[in-house]
C-alpha cells in the first residue's frame, strides 16, 4: 500500500505545483514594470554657454575669456545666455584677478551669480538680466568693494541683490522688480556701501533691507514703488537695523522717491535703527522729459543728438527718460544702418506708424527696455538686427505690439502686450529666438506667433483672451507656431483664447510640454503637419478638443491630461505611426479618444479613460486601420473605468478595434481567463487538500 499511497500523493503535489507555478508566473508578469521610454533630445534654449564654475585664478584663466585680469583690462565674461538647471548660473570663488560679468542673460535653478572671496575691488557685475531663480538673482559674499551696476534682477524667489560680509560695494542704476523677498539686501557686516539711483518696484518684502552690523552706508536717488507687499513690519518700503546709515545725500539735501510718501515731512524707515529719509523727493529721480521724434541713420547722428555713452558694447548710447508724442511723424524713434550699440529705456512713445523702428544694426547692438508704447500701428519693429533684446516693455492699444523679423538669437522677455488690434508678438524668419515670460492679453489674433523661426524657445508666457469672432467663425490663438522645426513650447499658460490655446503647424521635431491650456474656444493644443514631435505633460481642461492632431506621423503623445472636453479629449485625423501612452482622458462629453478613417498604424497603451462618453458602449472611437490598442511587447492595454472584467474592451467605430489586455486602475492587466476560472482554481485547491488529508489519515489508521 505504500506504493499506491505515493501514486496518489505525487500527482496531487504535481497539480498543486503547477497551480502555484501558474499563479507565481502570472503575478510576476502582472507586476512587471513598463520599460522607461527614451526621452526626446533637449534642443538648445538659446544657451550660448553652460553654467560657469570658477574656484581660483587658474580656472578663470583656463576659460579663455578675453582680457588679462588687470584693472584696466579685466577678464570679460560677456554676451552669454546661460539658461541652466544647475544651482548657480555663474559661480566665482577665491579669485584675485579683475573680472567683469556683463551683457548676459542668466536663468539658473538656485542663484544667477554667486561671488565668494574675490579680492577687494576686482569684481564688477554690469548690465545683466537675471531672472527666474529659486533664490537670489546674485549674492556677493566676503568680497570687498564690488561694483554692481545697470543690472535687471526680476522674478526671483529670493532677493534681487544680496551683500554678505562685503563692505564698500557700489550698487548703482539697477532695476530690481517682482522678487519674492527684498530688492536689495545688505547683511553680515557689509558696511560703507553706496546705493544710488536704483529702481526698486513690486518686491514682496522691502526695496532695501539693512541688517545689523551693516553700518554707515549712503542711500539716495533711488526710486521705491509698491514694495513691502507683505507689510511684515509695518508699511515702510525699506527697513534699517544698522547704525549710521544715511538715507539721503547731506550735501545735496536730496533723498529718495517713495511712491507712498504723503508729501509732508520725512519718510519713516522701518527697522530698529529708527531712521528716516529727511529729504524725500517730490518727483521720481528722472521723470520722462518731452522730446521730438528721433531719426538716426548714421553713427554720427547719435553724437548730434547728444545721447550719453560712446556706442561701444560696454558703453552703449542711452536713449532714456524721453516722452515722445507725435501726430505727424511716422515714427517715434527710428534707428537704422548704424554700427554702434544703443539702449532705448524708460521712455514713453505715442506715434502714428512705428513707436520704435530698428533696422540693420549689428548683433547685440539693440536693446529696448522698460518703455511704454501706445496707440501706434507697430509698437516695436526690429528688422535685420540679430541678437536684439526686447525686455519689460508695455505695449497697449497698438495694431501690432512687437514684431521681430530676420533677427536670429533675439530675446523677447517680460513684455506686456495689451489690447492689440492684431498680433501681440510676431517673430518671423528669426532662428533661435527666445520668447519668455511675456503677457499677451486681448489681442485680436495671436498672442504669440512664430513663423519660419526654427530652433526657438517659447516658454513661461501667459496668453489670455486673444482672438475674435468673425462672420460666425472663431479666430485667434494664444500661441501659434508655423514652419519652425525643432522649436520648444514649454511651461506656457494659454486660456480663454478664441480658437486654440497652442497651435503648432508644419515642420518636425517640435517639443510641446508642460503647458496649461484652459477654456479655449476650440482646442487646447493642436498640431498639424508636425512630424516626429513630442507632446508631453500638458494639461488641457475645458476645451472642446483637448488635443487635436492632424496630418502628423511618428510623434509621441504621453503623460498629458485632457479633462472636461466637450467634443473629444484627443482627436486624430490623418495621423500615422504615433504612440499614445500614459495619458489621462477624463470627463469628456463624447469620446475620450477618436481616430478618423485616415489614421493608421498608431499604438495606444497605458492610458487611463475615466467617465468619457457616459451611457454609451465605449469611451473611444476608431475608424482607421491597423491601430493597436495595447503594448505589443508587454501585452498591456489601457485602463477603462467602465470595463466589465470580461473579455476584451471594445472600441466603437468601423475599424472593429478592441483592447484585449485592459488594465486596472493601478496599471496592472486584468487576465480575463484567470478571472473566469478563479472559482475552479479554488475548488481544485480545496479538493486537493481534502484528498491529501484522507490519505494521511488512512496511513495513520493502518499504522
Amino acid at each position: 500500500m505504500k506504493i499506491k499511497t505515493k501514486k496518489i500523493i505525487l500527482p496531487i503535489i504535481l497539480i498543486l505545483s503547477l497551480i502555484a507555478g501558474f499563479i507565481f508566473t502570472n503575478t510576476h508578469y502582472l507586476e512587471a514594470n513598463v520599460d522607461e521610454k527614451d526621452k526626446f533630445p533637449s534642443f538648445s534654449n538659446l544657451t550660448d554657454y553652460p553654467s560657469i564654475a570658477i574656484y581660483n585664478d587658474s580656472e578663470l584663466i583656463s576659460y579663455g575669456f578675453p582680457g588679462s585680469g588687470t584693472e584696466n583690462e579685466p577678464y570679460r565674461i560677456e554676451y552669454l545666455n546661460i539658461t541652466t538647471s544647475d544651482y548657480n548660473g555663474i559661480d566665482i570663488e577665491n579669485v584675485t584677478l579683475h573680472y567683469v560679468i556683463q551683457h548676459c542673460f542668466i536663468s539658473a535653478w538656485g542663484r544667477g551669480i554667486m561671488i565668494v572671496r574675490s579680492s577687494p575691488g576686482v569684481a564688477t557685475i554690469y548690465n545683466n538680466t537675471i531672472t527666474g531663480h529659486t533664490y537670489e538673482a546674485m549674492e556677493i559674499f566676503l568680497s570687498l568693494n564690488a561694483t554692481v551696476t545697470e543690472n535687471r534682477c526680476e522674478k526671483n524667489g529670493g532677493s534681487g541683490i544680496v551683500l554678505s560680509w562685503s563692505a564698500g560695494a557700489k550698487i548703482i542704476n539697477n532695476i530690481c522688480t517682482l522678487n519674492d523677498r527684498n530688492a536689495i539686501s545688505i547683511q553680515g557686516n557689509s558696511s560703507d556701501c553706496f546705493i544710488y539711483n536704483n529702481t526698486l518696484e513690486h518686491n514682496y518684502n522691502y526695496g532695501i533691507r539693512l541688517y545689523d552690523n551693516s553700518d554707515n552706508s549712503t542711500i539716495y536717488h533711488n526710486t521705491f514703488i509698491n514694495n513691502n507687499l507683505a507689510q511684515q513690519y509695518g508699511p515702510s518700503q525699506a527697513a534699517d537695523d544698522s547704525y549710521g546709515t544715511l538715507w539721503y545725500n547731506a550735501t545735496l539735501q536730496e533723498g529718495n522717491w517713495w511712491w507712498d510718501w504723503n508729501g509732508i515731512g520725512a519718510y519713516s524707515i522701518g527697522g530698529t535703527a529708527g531712521t528716516s529719509d529727511i529729504y524725500p523727493l517730490r518727483t521720481p529721480v528722472t521723470p520722462p522729459s518731452p522730446h521730438d521724434p528721433i531719426y538716426i541713420d548714421s553713427d554720427d547722428d547719435f553724437i548730434t543728438y547728444g545721447f550719453e555713452g560712446t556706442g561701444a558694447p560696454r558703453d552703449p548710447y542711452r536713449i532714456e527718460y524721453l516722452e515722445i508724442i507725435s501726430t505727424t511723424n511716422t515714427s517715434g524713434i527710428l534707428i537704422k544702418d548704424v554700427t554702434m550699440s544703443f539702449i532705448i529705456q524708460y521712455c514713453s512713445i505715442d506715434a502714428l506708424q512705428y513707436g520704435i523702428l530698428v533696422s540693420n544694426v549689428p548683433s547685440f547692438a539693440c536693446k529696448i527696455y522698460d518703455t511704454l508704447i501706445e496707440n501706434t500701428h507697430f509698437g516695436i519693429f526690429v528688422n535685420y538686427s540679430h541678437s536684439a533684446w526686447i525686455l519689460d516693455n508695455t505695449c497697449s492699444f497698438n495694431n501690432y505690439s512687437i514684431i521681430i523679423n530676420e533677427c536670429d538669437e533675439s530675446l523677447i522677455a517680460g513684455n506686456e502686450c495689451l489690447d492689440s488690434n492684431n498680433k501681440s508678438i510676431s517673430i518671423k524668419n528669426s532662428e533661435d529666438a527666445y520668447v519668455v515670460y511675456n503677457y499677451c492679453f486681448s489681442g485680436n489674433e495671436e498672442g504669440i506667433k512664430l513663423k519660419d523661426s526654427p530652433y526657438s524657445t517659447v516658454s513661461h508666457n501667459l496668453c489670455l483672451q486673444n482672438g475674435y469672432y468673425a462672420a460666425m467663425e472663431l479666430l485667434g490663438y494664444g500661441i501659434r507656431i508655423l514652419s519652425s522645426s525643432h522649436t520648444i513650447v514649454k511651461n506656457n499658460t494659454c486660456s480663454e483664447n478664441f480658437e486654440s490655446g497652442i497651435s503648432v503647424n508644419t515642420g518636425s521635431f517640435y517639443t510641446v510640454e508642460d503647458n496649461t491650456c484652459v477654456n479655449n474656444e476650440y482646442t487646447g493644443i493642436e498640431t498639424g503637419g508636425a512630424d516626429s514631435s513630442l507632446i508631453s505633460n500638458n494639461t488641457c481642461t475645458g476645451n472642446p478638443y483637448g488635443i487635436l492632431l492632424y496630418s502628423a506621423s511618428s510623434s509621441t503623445i504621453r503623460n498629458n491630461t485632457c479633462s472636461s472636453s466637450m467634443w473629444a479629449g484627443m482627436s486624430m485625423f490623418e495621423v500615422t505611426l504615433c504612440e499614445f501612452f500614459d495619458n489621462i482622458i477624463e470627463y469628456t462629453t463624447n469620446y475620450g479618444m477618436e481616430f478618423s478613417y485616415l489614421s493608421s498604424d498608431n499604438n495606444i497603451h497605458h492610458n487611463k479613460f475615466i467617465q468619457n462618453n457616459l451611457g454609451s458602449s465605449s469611451q473611444a472611437y476608431d475608424e482607421g486601420s491597423n491601430n493597436v490598442w495595447y503594448d505589443t511587447s508587454l501585452h498591456e492595454g489601457n485602463y477603462w473605468d467602465d470595463y466589465s472584467l470580461v473579455g476584451s474592451y471594445s472600441i466603437d467605430g468601423s475599424a472593429g478595434s478592441e483592447d484585449p489586455y485592459p488594465l486596472n486602475e493601478q496599471g496592472i492587466p486584468y487576465i480575463p481567463e484567470y478571472t473566469v476560472s478563479m472559482p475552479l482554481v479554488f475548488a481544485a485547491l480545496i479538493l486537493s487538500s481534502f484528498m491529501i488529508s484522507i490519505v494521511v489519515r488512512r496511513r495513520k489508521t493502518r499504522r
